[in-house]
């Protein structure tokens, strides 16, 4: 059984990483999305939504990916390692998810804090970026709970088919 301590050191590097993927997140969204799309609100909202879709598609098929694995995927032990820590993130089995909810809940909170106090001195494009982004938070919820649903149906059909 893990001591105190080994659990406490497993959830702040868990913390540590979700701080680093919310950064990455911010990265994107600022950086790729914000300034390709010429601070568009609307274009911008529609790739941060797909951001969110792919994200949360493609963490939940690495999760299931690395669960239902049985063999390495290439027969050489070093190919596969390689590949099971930089492209699976074998070594982090946290959801990226996380990351995506704390960077959310960052952008929706600075969005309410810049509408609420508009004498903050921030330029118009920082304030448009947070409204964008501030709003990031309903669609990850509703794409989570969506994801959550779709599983659980999934799962409900083929208990049902198999009891036939």
């Amino acid at each position: 059984m893990p001591t105190k301590s080994k659990i406490f050191l497993s959830y702040l590097i868990r913390a540590f990483w979700a701080l680093v993927g919310a950064f990455a997140f911010w990265v994107i969204t600022y950086t790729l999305i914000w300034n390709f799309t010429g601070e568009n609100m609307f274009f911008a909202y529609i790739l941060n939504g797909a951001t969110i879709i792919f994200v949360t598609i493609e963490d939940k098929l690495r999760l299931d990916y690395l669960r239902k694995r049985k063999k390495a995927l290439f027969k050489n032990k070093i190919l596969s390692n390689l590949f099971d820590h930089l492209v699976l993130d074998k070594h982090d089995l946290s959801s990226m998810k996380s990351s995506l909810y704390l960077f959310y809940i960052f952008a929706l909170v600075s969005s309410h804090m810049l509408m609420i106090n508009p004498y903050i001195e921030v330029s118009e494009s920082v304030r448009n970026y947070f409204t964008t982004v501030g709003y990031g938070l309903v669609i990850l919820i509703a794409v989570d709970k969506f994801a959550g649903q779709f599983i659980k149906d999934n799962k409900r059909i083929k208990d049902y088919n198999e009891s036939r």
